[in-house]
């Protein structure tokens, strides 16, 4: 027998391999011949391809987020169930995958078995498996932002180790050093986080910025180590946030209704920043 298998956590790691190593090993102790596709932070690891599907008698869905590209799996006998049942009750899926094999199937849509718990097997209003769906798209969304955040988090981190704890705020004191003549101890600032956590912010930020305005000021700044930090910083934190409210919705759509989902999803997200940024200026 040659079966197929997905597997699909929430962050798309330890659990996705999991599920999948021990759908190997049971599968592989009663003879049979799988191929699992691991759907995970590393993208499709293991793609199934359309010969694997033409040639395979029957698949697993061992997930907790949507599938992707489901659609490559339609006629195909199947059982569905969450990660954990691909890691404690693999033996069980394969059981019941080989009576839905040996049943034969009916229409294609309908070919599927569910693996759920009883409780969870109870007819949904509209409202209720709307929510659900919602919220498997919701953690298909986060488990795709996730290598985002990652680089995000390295980026801080990289900054921290080399401008320390104040990098944020270096170029402002050495501007209004090298352009005004005064300092933090000046204008009755201590620090230069204290500078932004006070009330003398928008002095000090005008101060800066009205230094840097002449063309020559500005050109001198931008080519220095501050004016690099300050572009490399705040350009990345432009474009990154955006960036990250957009993927998430798209691929919450996603994980929701398909690959229909991922431009709609996309322009939702961009929209709904505009709109947040928007109206936090207002």
């Amino acid at each position: 027998m040659k079966i197929l298998a997905i597997t699909a956590c929430t962050a798309g790691v330890a659990h996705t391999y999991m599920a999948a190593k021990n759908l190997e090993n049971k599968a592989a102790a009663r003879g049979w011949q799988i191929k699992v596709e691991k759907q995970g932070a590393n993208g499709l690891d293991g793609r199934i391809t359309e010969q694997d599907v033409a040639e395979a008698d029957g698949i697993i869905f061992a997930t907790d987020v949507g599938v992707a590209e489901v659609e490559r799996f339609e006629g195909l006998p199947s059982v569905q169930g969450k990660v954990k049942d691909g890691i404690k009750k693999a033996d069980e899926m394969l059981d019941a995958l080989e009576q839905k094999v040996k049943a034969g199937g009916a229409a294609p849509k309908a070919n599927v078995a569910s693996f759920s718990e009883p409780e969870e097997q109870s007819n949904d209003n509209i409202v209720v498996k709307f929510l659900k769906d919602w919220y498997k798209g919701a953690l298909s969304g986060v488990s795709h932002i996730i290598p985002l955040v990652i680089i995000g988090g390295l980026c801080v981190g990289l900054l921290n180790l080399f401008f320390g704890y104040d990098y944020t705020h270096l170029y402002d004191e050495a501007i209004l050093i090298e352009y005004t003549g005064k300092t933090y101890a000046d204008l009755g600032i201590v620090s230069a986080a204290e500078g932004l956590a006070g009330s003398d912010i928008s002095a000090i930020k005008n101060e800066v910025y009205a230094a840097i305005a002449q063309p020559e000021a500005k050109a001198q700044f931008e080519s220095s180590l501050q004016g690099i930090v300050h572009f490399l910083y705040y350009s990345t934190l432009k474009a990154f946030n955006p960036l990250l409210v957009c993927v998430l919705a798209a691929f919450t759509a996603y994980g929701m209704v398909g690959k229909p989902g991922l431009a709609p999803g996309f322009v939702g997200g961009y929209v709904a920043w505009v709109v947040d940024s928007v109206r936090s200026l207002s």
